[in-house]
């Protein structure tokens, strides 16, 4: 299934108008509630796909890598914060691992 990715340019006047300052801001307010919104479900993705991550890398060249039983352990949490027992929290995980392969398709071949 091929990704899409859909590119716009905005162009807001750069005067000191009012105008002109109301839509700065709201844009800029756009993008960050945006970008908080990304990292949220991108957080919950990782924790749901329970695997080694790479999340960069270090001064020292090597990869920067979270082990998968870290996003478990958050996961875990994250349920059992919710209401959900540890027990069931434990069994939940190879159910969201597989709720995770189905939103990600891509994560099925490997």
């Amino acid at each position: 299934m091929p990704t899409r990715a859909i590119t716009f340019k905005l162009i807001i006047p750069r005067d000191d108008a009012e105008e002109a300052v109301r839509a700065r801001r709201a844009i800029w307010a756009t993008h960050a509630f945006v970008n908080r919104a990304t990292a949220y479900y991108e957080t919950l993705l990782l924790e749901m796909r329970q695997r080694d991550v790479c999340v960069g890398v270090g001064e020292d060249g090597a990869d920067r890598i979270v082990p998968g039983s870290d996003w478990q352990v958050r996961l875990c949490s994250r349920l059992t914060d919710r209401g959900l027992t540890s027990g069931q929290a434990e069994e939940a995980l190879p159910l969201l691992r597989q709720l995770y392969a189905l939103i990600v398709v891509s994560s099925q071949s490997g």
